[in-house]
């Protein structure tokens, strides 16, 4: 995985796609279980690209977050879904993450990214 100082975490409420913001949207798996909800993605701004979806999974008092490299999901916007190539049981494998660990995505990150020299990117 990439260093802390690298990644920053952008808020499910903060993603904005055609389908509306992703905050109340639920991951499910190919046979369409429930692999949790969906509280973020961390992202290298540098170069510009998501790594992980954050999911959250469990309860409010039990829930864990889980790393979930970032592969090609499918948007369902009308079930307000998220499907990925990924099973409950699998979940178990994944590693756990503290949040704190990562800074926020900041207007600085964006600013820094767009007028990066194309030589660095």
């Amino acid at each position: 995985m990439e260093s802390n100082d690298t990644l920053r975490f952008v808020e499910a409420e903060n993603l904005e796609t055609p389908a509306g913001r992703l905050n109340d949207f639920v991951l499910l798996s190919p046979t369409d279980a429930k692999l949790g909800t969906l509280d973020g993605v961390l992202v290298n701004p540098h170069e510009r690209q998501i790594r992980y979806y954050v999911v959250k999974t469990g309860g409010w008092f039990s829930g864990r977050r889980c790393l979930v490299p970032a592969t090609p999901a499918r948007l369902e916007s009308e079930r307000h879904a998220l499907q990925l190539d990924l099973e409950p049981e699998d979940l178990d494998e994944l590693p756990r993450t503290d949040l704190h660990q990562f800074a926020s995505f900041r207007d600085t990150d964006l600013v820094d990214t767009v007028f990066r020299p194309h030589s660095e990117l």
